[in-house]
């Protein structure tokens, strides 16, 4: 029969780095120090699959969401988003735009 060994949460978990040792439990081990660290690694990955351009796009469409009623929205950013499609968006559209953002949709 094999064993499992149990970890205590209010039990210390001790960690020497380069500040010294640093004693903590092992819940705030668990829940801070690992919890920052996948969060960094999904970042990571997230930098990896996204240039620059398309993580500005996906900044900016986030505007659209209409959760606790356009919380998220923000003139400026849907400016920017229209302004990557030239085609579609001409210098006077664009400014035509913000002012039709101001006017209409009350924040």
């Amino acid at each position: 029969m094999t064993s499992i060994f149990l970890t205590w949460m209010k039990d210390l978990y001790s960690k020497e780095d380069h500040v010294g040792m640093r004693k903590n439990t092992n819940l705030h081990h668990y829940c801070v120090d690992m919890f920052y660290t996948v969060i960094d690694m999904q970042l990571q990955e997230l930098n990896n699959r996204f240039n620059e351009a398309n993580t500005k796009l996906l900044l900016c469409a986030a505007c659209f969401n209409p959760s606790d009623g356009f919380l998220a929205f923000h003139t400026g950013k849907l400016v920017r988003l229209a302004g990557f499609y030239p085609d579609d968006f001409s210098t006077v559209k664009l400014l035509m735009l913000q002012n039709q953002l101001e006017t209409y949709i009350l924040v």
